[in-house]
């Protein structure tokens, strides 16, 4: 015959279970909170996790398919092809003279460094950083040479390309980012300037120099772009 449970021992029993209930939906809402134990990437796509309770984060690099991971690992997922930026301005040469300028950008993310990315520009980086860092290196790679290196070489800036790649290989690698490649085309030159093929030409009146045509071109301009075409 078994005995009675006394009045304390049946709220004892009630809270040792009750405490035992919302233990289970504890672990079972914050499974809910913190994701699926699988993490799908996509391709074209790497991921990056750490540690909902420590905030520490892991070395390992989670690659397109789908991944089991601890329901503790919060994975930040992030592209990793090429992406392309283009601007079009006015940059200043060395003698102050402004030069319209079309260039492009290629670059990605180093998928070893994506921890590094998210801790620093989980917000986004294309605003805070690429964009800055790349039309710094323009304008001070373009700003190296006078007008009259642009008005000599025409189109083709890939000197001036090698100079910005240079001025930011270094510091893409420092933030997590790899650079593809960058491109530079002159748009138009500064008004009273005309075809780079024509001031070629017109140098020779000035002994070869193509500085000097430039300056006389400038001096007695009666305004007007002239968009240089055909070289």
């Amino acid at each position: 015959m078994t005995e009675k449970m006394s009045p304390l021992e049946v709220v004892i029993c009630f809270a040792v279970l009750g405490a035992l209930i919302f233990a289970i939906l504890g672990m079972f809402g914050s499974l809910a909170h913190w994701g699926s134990p699988v993490v799908i990437i996509d391709q074209g796509e790497a991921g990056c996790g750490n540690n909902h309770f420590t905030g520490s984060w892991n070395d390992r690099v989670y690659t397109p398919g789908w991944t089991l991971i601890s329901p503790l690992t919060e994975v930040h997922k992030y592209p990793i092809s090429k992406q392309t930026l283009a601007e079009q301005g006015s940059y200043p040469a060395a003698n102050g003279a402004k030069i319209e300028i079309k260039t492009t950008l290629t670059y990605h993310l180093d998928e070893n460094k994506l921890s590094y990315v998210h801790v620093n520009y989980k917000n986004g980086y294309v605003e805070p950083f690429v964009r800055p860092a790349w039309m710094t290196a323009t304008t001070d790679a373009i700003a190296s040479q006078p007008l009259s290196y642009y008005i000599a070489s025409g189109r083709d800036l890939d000197e001036m390309e090698r100079i910005v790649e240079g001025k930011l290989d270094d510091r893409f690698a420092q933030e997590g980012f790899v650079l593809d490649s960058v491109y530079l085309q002159v748009v138009s030159y500064p008004e009273g300037v005309n075809n780079a093929v024509n001031i070629e030409q017109e140098s020779q009146a000035f002994g070869n120099d193509t500085q000097a045509v430039v300056d006389y071109k400038l001096a007695t301009s009666t305004g007007g772009k002239v968009v240089v075409t055909g070289v």
